[in-house]
């Protein structure tokens, strides 16, 4: 709308002098111009005033909001991902005056991650020595986040595990040797990261300055499945762009224009209270399709959202919807409704 105002104001000087090239009189000009401007001014007036109007709608559900987020990540697949070959090379290449990286397969360094993990937490469960499923729930109630029933004063839906490369003897590289595994929602994509790789051992170095610090392993389109998550929570944002061509390239203005547009749509789909818009849905199905998500069969909650693939599963659920459902409940009385 912005841009149709300013080729609108672009397009108004022209057309008033042309129009004066007619009257031959400045005066009339200049009354045309003025009301031009006038014109303009009432557009840029009403269309803020429906801005407002729509954040007033939005921040009224949001207040009422109450779902669920419960993610599961099975590091025994995680640990297979081909970034770790990576990993484990320039971990093996990487020489100073401790020289404590000693591993004789990249199996034996994943054994110890594991074994790393399974003395650090205590919310996993093991079947065997090689199976490890780690949990993590997000709840929304009233515009509180809260993570594993614990308060978050953040607005933004994220997790981070972190875990020993080696045994804690054997931390002497001189650098960060923890992996972090890194669970995030943006510009409502949910992403599945590890990372905190030091320079010495990324897996990708651009120049002196810039290199691969996080790498995602699987991405889920959340905002494109399910209308029923508070827009603030979905954490929209330019910089969380990749910015290897530049910042402000026209490959990151132009995605960045394509987010706007489906945000508008999601937001529009929040506020009316429908849970799945088509436009999106067909996107997010096609993501679902090339990350290898599947819906699961056994959905004893009722999630609303309920898909895996081999490295994350992801289930939602919209309390709301419950609430609407129970509705009338303790009435003697009911009456037929017209099917819409």
């Amino acid at each position: 709308m912005r841009l149709i105002l300013q080729i609108t104001i672009l397009s108004g000087l022209p057309l008033a002098i042309v129009l004066s090239s007619y009257s031959h009189s400045m005066i009339k000009t200049i009354l045309l111009l003025i009301a031009w401007l006038l014109f303009l001014f009432i557009i840029d007036i009403i269309q803020r005033k429906r801005l407002f109007h729509k954040k007033q709608l939005i921040n009224i559900r949001e207040s009422d909001c109450c779902c669920e987020l419960s993610l599961h990540i099975s590091l025994n697949e995680l640990l297979k991902d081909p970034i770790f070959d990576t990993i484990y090379e320039s971990l093996c290449n990487w020489k100073n005056e401790y020289n404590s990286f000693k591993f004789e397969s990249k199996g034996e360094w994943i054994d110890c991650i594991l074994s790393n993990y399974r003395k650090k937490e205590v919310n996993m469960k093991w079947c065997g020595t090689v199976y490890s499923n780690y949990r993590v729930k997000f709840k929304i109630n009233n515009l509180v986040l809260w993570k594993n029933n614990e308060m978050q004063l953040t607005r933004i839906l994220c997790d981070l595990l972190s875990i020993p490369y080696f045994e804690q003897r054997l931390t002497g590289l001189g650098l960060d040797t923890s992996l972090h595994i890194f669970l995030v929602v943006t510009n409502g994509m949910l992403k599945l990261q590890v990372g905190n790789f030091p320079k010495e051992i990324s897996p990708s170095i651009i120049d002196n300055r810039t290199f691969k610090e996080y790498h995602t392993i699987t991405t889920f389109p959340l905002m494109y499945l399910t209308q029923d998550i508070p827009p603030r929570y979905l954490n929209f944002s330019i910089w969380s762009l990749d910015f290897v061509v530049g910042r402000f390239s026209k490959q990151v203005r132009n995605e960045w224009r394509q987010i706007s547009k489906d945000r508008e749509i999601y937001e529009s789909s929040y506020i009316k209270g429908t849970c799945q818009a088509k436009k999106l849905w067909s996107k997010g199905k096609d993501i679902l399709e090339k990350q290898g998500f599947s819906w699961l069969d056994s959905n004893l909650y009722n999630y609303s959202v309920n898909y895996s693939n081999k490295i994350l599963s992801v289930h939602f659920k919209n309390y709301d919807l419950e609430d609407r459902e129970t509705q009338g409940l303790g009435a003697e009385y009911t009456e037929e409704r017209d099917l819409i």
